[in-house]
């Protein structure tokens, strides 16, 4: 680390996450000073849609910021620089005047899968081979496709498509940008060249200047201007970096910088990521291969949205009033296998990517109480997650030899050992839980990198990895989970054909 006054200057980090806005206030030498969250709504109008309100996203921020600075008065005039992270391909398309002119279309929404079928019928393995990610409804650019097919009046007014953090971003500094990792997410980025790809905005007949222009993500992209000051009481002239995706934000926050690690997230949605030295096409057409927030470097992840989703249903509607922390204690007072239950996430995108897949309870009896329906939610958790894995190891097949993997975890669920000791047994693999590991970090971060604290992302890594402990598989349990996940897989292909029967019916009736 270069020399700073670190016991006075402060770097900031924003986490524009999917229910929440995070922001972390820290030392440049490894100490937190405050973090702060403030959640916000997603909105869905009909099945399969996903909305928020990016006014929302800046509203939270500043009230966020207040909370800092109420109780850090001098907090906000000792940051030096700031970095941002954000939900990976959420669309905002804004008008010639910097104004969103609809709500922002999330990455869980489905609604462009008339888009996708099109885009993978005319021109799937072009695409396919120039992004280096597979073509399905997670993804930017169908979203801005359904837009010119359904909203042209919206569509016509949109001069400006960002990513969820950019726009963030473009609030503090009125400067539009992205990174490389966001716009490897949006199907127009040739990701071995690291441009905008002129063929697929060409085949696509995508308007070329609506993008933003592309900056590594501890570039700085702009100050803070005067504007977001009198809103935000941030002083003007604070660098602002590029930032990036809160995916590459976090694994660079927990150090996974080398290929043989591999990152496991316990959010909302659960993935495994593991950075590569050269870019990969996964031939199976599964697995995103990002390019990373680390120069030089590509990302390879498989995710499953099925994850700390599902708990948050079951608190909804089955366990009013619970906690996470209850919902976990009460599963511990039913066996492993959930006593001959199973329970299958209601999947929309990633792994499956079937928009009309439903979830279901499987084996329900008289006798099965609500513990047996807690347990039974996680492991189902625990083996959409393994299906995630499945679909790595089979893209990362590409190597010569097959690695030795090393794995850490974070995210909410790690706070539990019961559910994180589940996940390791599913899996087969021991999990090292890192502590401090968070896209706000990953933010602050780049920000050092940005404004030259740092000397790079392995010298910020060494001050600011930490390790917990290590949660070691159990060989029997090993043996037990893989049995059940062989029945759940059968399952699955059962319950994807009746969800197909079950949305025939009701679009007939």
């Amino acid at each position: 680390m270069k020399h700073t006054n670190s016991a006075t200057e402060l770097l900031l980090g924003i986490d524009l996450g999917t229910s929440s806005i995070k922001i972390l206030l820290a030392k440049a030498d490894g100490n937190i000073v405050a973090e702060e969250s403030e959640k916000y709504s997603i909105h869905v109008e009909k099945p399969g849609y996903a909305e928020q309100d990016p006014e929302e996203w800046y509203t939270s921020f500043v009230k966020v910021l207040q909370r800092v600075k109420k109780r850090i008065p001098d907090g906000l005039e000792k940051i030096r620089a700031i970095g941002v992270s954000g939900q990976l391909i959420t669309m905002v398309a804004l008008d010639n005047y910097g104004k969103p002119v609809r709500p922002a279309i999330m990455w869980m929404d489905q609604r462009c899968m008339p888009q996708v079928n099109w885009i993978n019928k005319r021109f799937g393995n072009e695409v396919r081979s120039i992004t280096l990610t597979p073509i399905n409804t997670a993804y930017t650019i169908p979203r801005f496709l359904w837009m010119r097919e359904n909203e042209p009046e919206l569509f016509s007014r949109t001069a400006h498509i960002l990513l969820s953090k950019d726009y963030l971003r473009y609030r503090l500094t009125g400067r539009f940008a992205t990174d490389f990792g966001d716009a490897s997410g949006t199907l127009l980025l040739d990701g071995k060249a690291r441009r905008w790809s002129e063929k697929i905005i060409n085949m696509l007949n995508i308007p070329s200047n609506i993008l933003p222009p592309i900056y590594k993500s501890h570039e700085i992209v702009g100050t803070t201007q005067t504007k977001a000051q009198t809103e935000t009481e941030l002083p003007s002239g604070i660098p602002v970096v590029t930032g990036s995706g809160d995916l590459f934000a976090e694994n660079i926050s927990a150090g996974i910088i080398s290929p043989t690690d591999r990152l496991i997230r316990f959010g909302s949605a659960g993935s495994i990521s593991s950075p590569l030295d050269r870019p990969a096409l996964d031939p199976n057409g599964f697995c995103p291969c990002y390019n990373h927030a680390l120069p030089d470097k590509w990302l390879l992840e498989a995710s499953t949205q099925g994850f700390g989703i599902s708990m948050e249903w079951f608190i909804n509607n089955i366990g009013k009033g619970m906690t996470s922390a209850k919902v976990q204690r009460i599963a511990q007072n039913s066996p492993k296998g959930s006593h001959g239950l199973f329970f299958h996430p209601f999947v929309k995108g990633s792994p499956n990517f079937d928009p009309l897949f439903r979830g279901a309870f499987i084996g329900l009896t008289a006798k099965h109480s609500i513990s047996d329906l807690a347990r039974a939610m996680l492991e189902g958790t625990c083996y959409s997650l393994r299906d995630a894995k499945e679909i790595l190891d089979l893209a990362a097949m590409f190597e010569n030899k097959r690695l030795q993997y090393r794995y850490f975890a974070l995210g909410g669920g790690t706070k539990s050992s019961f559910w994180t000791q589940m996940v390791a047994d599913v899996l087969g693999v021991d999990i090292t839980l890192l502590t401090s590991a968070s896209p706000a970090l990953g933010a602050v971060i780049m920000a050092g990198i940005g404004i030259g604290i740092y000397d790079g992302y392995k010298d910020a890594v060494k001050i600011w990895m930490k390790k917990a402990k290590t949660i070691k598989s159990d060989p029997i349990a090993i043996e037990f989970y893989k049995q059940r996940y062989e029945v759940y897989r059968s399952l699955h292909n059962e319950i994807a054909n009746i969800s197909h029967i079950i949305e025939k019916h009701e679009e007939n009736h």
